[in-house]
This record gives C-alpha cells, structure tokens and sequence, in this order.
C-alpha cells in the first residue's frame, strides 16, 4: 500500500491575499489594518458585534456545562462537583460583566 502524503495549506486563514501587507506576521508600522487599529478606528459595531459573541459563546458553554453537571456520575467527589459549579458561576459573572461593557460602550457611543 502507497503511504499517503498529506497537503499542507502553505497560507492558512488565507494569508497570502491579505491585501494589507501581504500575510499574517509581516505587518509593519506602515500597514494599513494595523494602523486603524492602532488608531482606534474599529468601529463600535463591530466592538458591539464581538462582545455579543462572547457572550453568547458563555452561553453555550454555561448550558453543556450544566449538561454535564447533570449527568456526573453518582459517585463524583464532592469538591468536583463544588469546583464545576464554581466554575458555572465564574461564567454567568463574566457574562454579566461583558454585558456591562457593551452597555457602557453603547450608552458612551450615544452621547457622542
């Protein structure tokens, strides 16, 4: 049997077209993406948009966790079942938080 040799992706995330600077990792002062960054020109859309993700992204690990809460063992150690819920918690707080930002960030685009 011939072994099989596998592709590798030279331009992963489609590096190569970047039209900016030409790829991931060469990015220079003069690059324009890393120059509105640094300029703070990202729209609060998008800001608004990523923080949404993130929350919704704890969301869902909040639910598998709590899937996976239900569904230990009987026998599971008391601390690893205290630590999962700690941890369940940890993530409604940092969704809380998140939330708080956007809604900062929101009110504060407002008043501009």
């Amino acid at each position: 049997m011939a072994a099989r040799t596998k592709k590798i992706n030279q331009h992963p995330v489609d590096s190569a077209t970047r039209a900016c600077c030409g790829g991931i990792g060469t990015h220079t002062r003069e690059c324009r993406a890393l120059t509105s960054l640094l300029n703070g020109e990202v729209k609060s859309a998008d800001i608004a948009l990523r923080l949404d993700s993130a929350v919704n992204l704890i969301d869902l690990a909040r639910a598998d966790g709590n899937k996976v809460l239900q569904d230990l063992p009987r026998d599971t150690g008391l601390f690893q079942v205290v630590d999962m819920v700690a941890a369940l918690g940890h993530l409604r707080q940092a969704a809380v938080l998140i939330d708080k930002v956007a809604d900062a960030l929101e009110s504060e685009a407002v008043q501009r």
